[in-house]
């Protein structure tokens, strides 16, 4: 059996509330309800969290279009309805400009059970859309604090666009560079790549396009004119409404240019990459 919702009925003459509540019993509605005809008792009950409010336009002591403003300063979520037997088009009109979620003539009653049922359907909707969203966050920000503190270079991008969408703060310490440089696209980064190894890999990048894996091992030229190895890994990634590609570096071994080699701090198997939202490979 559903639970019974809440309803707040704002209105000062009993025998209009009642009309309501027999309509919403008729219409096979379980509720408790609470009537309140003036402002103070009408922000303590909102404190209750009422599930739909049912409020008259014209009270002696109240109106409606006041309890709309106070009840979207507190709780902009509950669904409103104003049910009145004065209510003109277009004072209807400015409620629901203001939130309102619908009206009704209180001779005219028949909408009222779908009315109230369309409000509470919406009203859940938008819960469940922020509370999809809270998740999100806060895996996205599980996932960065992740990948902003290994040692591997992990990056995402469009898959469709080629634009950077995340470039992880191992790249300033692998590639000797800043990472603000591949803000405005990849160049920098293809030129990094030592010339004798850079057609192999951009070859090898491009295929990914087309949903194949990468795996590559070649050599990068930092800015003081050392040369470092990278082991390279990278793999489409889809969503329901994006493809990417991440990937995910390592230094393998520097050597200078002297013809000295200089061990690196390097995993000694792939691990595999963090989850991410989306997004094609920058190698």
């Amino acid at each position: 059996m559903p639970e019974p919702i809440k309803v707040l009925l704002l209105e000062d003459n009993p025998d209009d509330a009642d009309l309501l509540l027999r309509e919403l019993r008729k219409e096979g509605f379980a509720f408790e309800a609470e009537r309140v005809d003036n402002e103070a008792d009408y922000l303590r009950a909102l404190g209750r969290t009422p599930d739909v409010i049912l409020s008259d336009f014209e009270m002696p002591q109240f109106d409606g279009l006041k309890a709309l403003g106070l009840l979207k300063e507190r709780a902009p979520d509950i669904p409103f309805i104003l049910v009145s037997g004065t209510i003109g088009e277009e004072i209807a009109v400015n409620a629901i400009k203001q939130g309102a979620s619908d009206y009704l003539i209180k001779d005219r009653l028949a909408r009222l059970g779908s009315v109230v049922r369309q409000a509470l359907d919406q009203a859940r909707f938008r819960r469940q859309e922020l509370e999809s969203a809270r998740a999100l966050r806060a895996s996205e920000e599980r996932f960065l604090q992740v990948v902003d503190n290994i040692h591997e270079v992990f990056w995402m991008t469009d898959a469709a666009t080629g634009t950077l969408l995340y470039l992880s703060p191992a790249y300033e310490r692998t590639w000797g560079r800043p990472r603000s440089e591949l803000a405005p696209g990849l160049l920098p980064w293809r030129d990094s790549i030592h010339q004798e190894d850079r057609d192999r890999v951009l070859r090898a990048m491009e295929a990914t396009a087309s949903g194949r894996d990468y795996h590559e091992t070649y050599r990068i030229v930092l800015p003081d004119g050392t040369e470092r190895w990278i082991r390279d890994r990278a793999f489409p990634a889809r969503a329901p409404q994006a493809e990417a590609v991440r990937s995910s570096a390592w230094p393998r071994t520097s050597r200078n240019r002297s013809g000295s080699r200089n061990s690196s701090s390097a995993p000694s198997a792939w691990r595999p990459s963090a989850p991410s939202p989306a997004g094609s490979p920058m190698t």
